[in-house]
């Protein structure tokens, strides 16, 4: 249930968001992605805390979790850093984000295995019984 919670939330905050900057009828297309990428990110969050038994599956959305949000993060920063990077060409943009992506997924991967422990030893001992 969490799971759809979050999914239908965030798709709505990408609607939102996408609506907001929306000029001309081709930016449809843009609307239509962002809300897919807020939607995708809501699922992957909600995946994370919908969690009954921890599952290597926690790892995985770890990593796309935070594969998706480091472009959406990595942009701004590096605009304030390097002021003309909102006037480069979209290639470099778009390199820029995947670098951020790929950071992100990598950095996901390590949280998800560190919360996959956590979880595994949690489990193990409230199922330690004490024997005397």
């Amino acid at each position: 249930m969490k799971r759809l919670f979050w999914t239908l939330a965030m798709g709505v905050v990408g609607l939102f968001l996408g609506l907001k900057g929306q000029d001309t009828g081709a930016d449809a297309w843009w609307t239509a992605f962002i809300v897919f990428w807020f939607a995708t990110l809501g699922y992957c969050i909600g995946s994370i805390f919908d969690q009954k038994r921890p599952t290597q599956r926690l790892i995985l959305y770890w990593a796309a979790t935070l594969a998706l949000v480091a472009p959406f993060w990595a942009l701004p920063v590096a605009g304030s850093i390097q002021p003309d990077l909102p006037n480069l060409p979209f290639r470099q943009q778009a390199t820029a984000g995947a670098v951020s992506a790929v950071f992100g997924a990598v950095f996901g991967a390590l949280v998800g295995t560190i919360h996959l422990r956590r979880l595994r030893g949690r489990s193990e001992r409230s199922h330690c019984t004490k024997v005397t």
